[in-house]
């Protein structure tokens, strides 16, 4: 029995990019952290499903959506590993219908209390420590992109980011109005 499964998740795109993915390299090596790409995951605890199955049925979602805006506000903090330090988005109603979407089609159901964000550091620190990363890097994170992909990653429960693995990417085709 494989214990593999496929995470489905977004990443900015540019100068966004960039930016995020030097802040988590430089986090990670200043609180001795994983590093991972900077992305906004759409399916909270993945899916089981063979990696055909979550691609397929992730394709039929994006291929129905336009590319909308992901707008960044604030950094945050919380106790959970993968959401130690983070960047909360706006939740306009298009990321929040796709990501509905796109859990429906391959869990068969919207995860309760889903909330878009985006980490920069992974791990269990006190919590004055996150404060004072916060701090540091400022408040409010200002940022926006458009979703122009979506990719499936393979990774195992309890395996550290460094072997998850993009198995897929699908374009968001359609033009903005």
């Amino acid at each position: 029995m494989s214990n593999k499964r496929y995470a489905v998740w977004y990443e900015p795109v540019g100068d966004v990019y960039t930016e995020l993915k030097n802040i988590i390299i430089d986090l990670s090596k200043k609180y001795n952290s994983p590093v991972f790409e900077p992305h906004i995951t759409l399916l909270p605890g993945g899916s089981s499903l063979n990696k055909e199955i979550v691609v397929e049925k992730l394709t039929k979602v994006v291929n129905e959506v336009k590319p909308f805006v992901t707008t960044f506000r604030q950094l945050n903090h919380s106790d959970e590993f993968f959401k130690s330090v983070h960047i909360e988005l706006e939740e306009n109603d298009a990321l929040m219908e796709f990501a509905g979407n796109i859990q429906h089609e391959i869990n068969g159901e919207i995860a309760k209390n889903f909330v878009p964000h985006l980490s920069i550091l992974y791990g269990k620190f006190l919590k004055e420590e996150r404060e004072k990363i916060i701090k540091l890097i400022g408040e409010n994170y200002n940022k926006s992109f458009i979703l122009n992909k979506v990719d499936v990653i393979e990774y195992e429960f309890n395996q550290p980011p460094e072997t998850w693995k993009k198995v897929s990417s699908i374009e968001v085709k359609k033009v903005l109005n």
